[in-house]
């Protein structure tokens, strides 16, 4: 016992560093998450998929269908909620939880390939970037798979394999699969590594598959759950992450993706629709999507270094990876890059777009002097590179247009930015400026610090902006403005307020726990026990009427299958057509959600339009112009 106390303390005493990161991070995220996120509004998702488990424990899991997510993770969830009974805070709890354990652990990942200096900078890039702490204080799914896939990371990059290590890697691919499909690209990272790690095949063979058998072990519960419930062992709707946001499409081939989708067809299906379509889509997302995603080309919803300012955090990251491959400034480098540089630019201007491919020209000749210096690289450390390398690859052929879906290959973004920090800006000091060796150190650690300050100063900012905005609804104006806000007295109020207020009236309603109610946001289902009906007040014709609209009337088969599997309670196996009793109508500010014009009248409740059996029992003072309407029948 005395021997296991001191063997804590004294690790605890060499990690002090670490840890004091991760409770610090823990620590804030408790404190913002609880302080200025009280109501579901951003994490929606998160209600969908906890009444979605409660659906599925009741015995009705053949109407319940999650186009992103295993309906294991709703299980779990809803399972667990069945003793806590507040589905918000364990979700939040669970997140803050997954998110701090996930700074730690990365911490462990990089010093298994590196020294402590790149690992400790490397975790504090990790936990300082604005988006994934954003969604660790969500009541979402987002960040409890990442960790379980970073935790197989760190046995995989241990410098000396044992089959307990590939027990622990399949077991943990496993779990994070329940919760997160994107985790097959860790299992494909991790196979490609142990099969090229060494010449001994035998060895690599096995291990690789005994990770493949743990993974299929863990994951056989999701599997047979999906074939008893409906007859596939993948109730995933591939066609529609494809469908879903893409930049390239027809009125033809987006109704044919939409019915892929009903009718639970995969990604083959969809790619094969129209394969010159398809391929459109997938050089645009891998060659301009994902990077703009990695580094802010032009939208600052990504997972950069510093996602406010644009290209930046690509300089870090292509300085640690040309520092890792040990390239030579030599003939046959010269001649590779500049080959590659060559041939990849002329076929994307003979078959591309040079504004939308151009970072093929980067990509492809770093992935050409990877592949010929791979040997010289340290072999834990390959991992951590061929994941961003195969991520891409298999992510492109889905358009991906938020920061949390890159969270994956967040650790090598972190790893290869400290590693140009601590490595190579000491070098390239050196170079300009050589001092006797007290100068030197001390010169280059201001510089190095003051490098660091700037990058977490920059995402402090950023991420105080991001939850101010999304707690609130008030959006960025100028740095001026944001201070002032930062200094005044008065506390902005929560957007979820108005939400609950609406839930409050519904919920007084006579005989609501019978009624269905229209919206378009899953959040307000939270807060009244009736029934919900998704509607994005799109459907339809786009000349219509409201009485229409209401009832479904000339809604098409796959906008009712999709208003049916977005509703609570979810109705996928039959076209249901509930009668709708009251409306919650929400216009969209210019530039948002497409809505009908006929429907936009129900933002005014004194319009002379809107049917006489509409009354309004709440209209919003807010710019948002939300009303309420109570429709009566009998009239």
């Amino acid at each position: 016992m005395v021997f296991l106390q001191s063997k804590l303390s004294d690790t605890v005493i060499s990690h002090k560093y670490p840890l004091l990161i991760t409770l610090v991070f823990f620590l804030v995220v408790c404190y913002v998450g609880f302080s200025y996120h009280n109501y579901w509004i951003v994490d929606q998702d998160g209600i969908h998929l906890l009444n979605g488990g409660e659906q599925i424990i009741n015995g009705d899991g053949q109407n319940v269908h999650f186009t992103t997510t295993p309906p294991t993770a709703a299980i779990f969830y809803a399972t667990l909620n069945l003793v806590f009974n507040d589905g918000f805070t364990l979700m939040k709890l669970i997140s803050i939880i997954s998110g701090s354990a996930t700074v730690l652990i990365v911490f462990f990942i990089i010093k298994n390939i590196s020294n402590y200096k790149i690992a400790l900078i490397g975790q504090l890039l990790f936990a300082f970037n604005p988006w994934f702490s954003f969604f660790s204080m969500q009541a979402e799914v987002e960040v409890l798979p990442v960790f379980l896939a970073c935790a197989s990371l760190y046995f995989v990059t241990k410098k000396n394999l044992k089959p307990f290590d590939m027990i622990m890697i399949g077991s943990l691919l496993g779990a994070s699969f329940l919760f997160r499909y994107q985790c097959i690209i860790i299992v494909i990272t991790i196979i490609i590594f142990l099969l090229i790690r060494n010449k001994k095949i035998h060895i690599n063979l096995s291990h690789a598959g005994l990770v493949v058998s743990l993974f299929l072990i863990v994951v056989s519960p999701l599997f047979i759950y999906n074939h008893t419930t409906v007859g596939n062992i993948f109730d995933t709707s591939g066609s529609f992450y494809m469908q879903f946001g893409a930049k390239y499409q027809t009125p033809e081939w987006n109704e044919q993706m939409y019915r892929l989708t009903q009718e639970g067809k995969g990604t083959l299906d969809g790619i094969f629709l129209d394969f010159d379509l398809f391929q459109k889509n997938y050089f645009y997302n891998l060659f301009y999507n994902t990077p703009n995603r990695l580094f802010n080309f032009i939208d600052t919803t990504n997972t950069s270094l510093i996602p406010a300012i644009p290209f930046i955090g690509l300089v870090p990251v292509l300085g640690g990876l040309v520092y890792l491959l040990k390239i030579e400034v030599n003939k046959t480098s010269i001649v590779l890059l500049l080959g590659s540089i060559s041939i990849t630019t002329f076929f994307v201007l003979l078959f591309g777009d040079i504004n939308i491919h151009f970072f093929a020209i980067i990509i492809i000749p770093i992935l050409s002097l990877g592949i010929v210096n791979i040997k010289k690289i340290q072999k834990n450390l390959l991992p951590l590179l061929i994941l961003p390398a195969v991520f891409p690859v298999f992510m492109s052929i889905a358009i991906l247009r938020y920061s949390e879906q890159y969270f994956m290959i967040w650790i090598s973004i972190a790893t290869l930015s400290a590693i140009f920090f601590v490595d190579i800006i000491p070098k390239i000091y050196y170079k300009i400026k050589p001092k006797n060796e007290f100068q030197r150190n001390s010169k280059i650690f201001i510089i190095i610090a003051v490098f660091i300050v700037l990058v977490f100063l920059a995402n402090i900012g950023y991420e105080y902006v991001l939850i101010r905005a999304t707690s609130s609804g008030t959006s960025y104006v100028s740095i001026s403005d944001e201070l002032s806000m930062l200094f005044q007295n008065e506390r902005l109020e929560q957007t979820g307020i108005e939400v609950k207020h609406v839930g409050d009236i519904l919920s007084k309603q006579p005989g609501i726990k019978n009624s269905y109610v229209m919206g378009n946001q899953y959040y307000y289902a939270h807060y009244f026990p009736a029934n919900f009906i998704k509607g994005e007040f799109d459907e339809g014709p786009e000349n219509d009427t409201v009485d229409n609209y209401i009832t479904r009337k000339n809604w098409n088969d796959v906008e009712i299958y999709h208003s049916n599997t977005q509703s609570m309670p979810q109705m996928r196996q039959g076209l249901i057509d509930p009668r709708v009793d009251y409306l919650i109508f929400e216009l969209y500010p210019t530039g948002g959600h497409f809505q009908h014009d006929y429907l936009k009248v129900l933002s005014d409740p004194n319009n002379p339009d809107i049917p006489s059996n509409f009354e309004a029992i709440y209209s919003s003072n807010k710019s948002k112009n939300l009303v309420v309407y109570k429709i009566h029948y009998e009239n």
